[in-house]
């Protein structure tokens, strides 16, 4: 089981998964099938996206941040960046933070993924 999936499933705690379908708007086999890391056809490992987790978050009354933060989308250090610390940085640093902090989580997340591919 994949550590957001576990995470999911504990903090669900005794809420039936009907009941989490019907408050994120999500069915119950995707939310089992994400807690289970498992698509049940394919048996392939199941990645919530963010608007998931974002849905996933609000039905459990639980932080979006930390949620992206388990499932791998960014890590801890990406959402503590100090303004003090871009006076240190270079100016196209400087403007590209902005724009991120401009970006809704889901398009943070996408562009998060995007730099990995192309620094690989």
């Amino acid at each position: 089981m994949s550590a957001i999936g576990e995470y999911l499933k504990k903090i669900r705690g005794d809420m039936p998964l009907r009941e989490a379908a019907k408050r994120s708007g999500l069915s119950h086999s995707y939310i089992s099938s994400v807690e289970n890391d498992k698509h049940p056809t394919t048996k392939a490992p199941v990645k919530p996206s963010p608007d998931s987790l974002k849905r996933l978050a609000k039905a459990y009354n639980h932080s979006y941040e930390e949620l992206m933060k388990i499932a791998g989308y960014y890590e801890e250090s990406d959402t503590s960046e100090d303004t003090s610390e871009l006076e240190e940085i270079s100016e196209n640093r400087k403007k590209a933070i902005e724009e991120i902090r401009k970006m809704d989580e889901e398009e943070v997340a996408y562009f998060y993924d995007l730099m990995k591919r192309i620094k690989k």
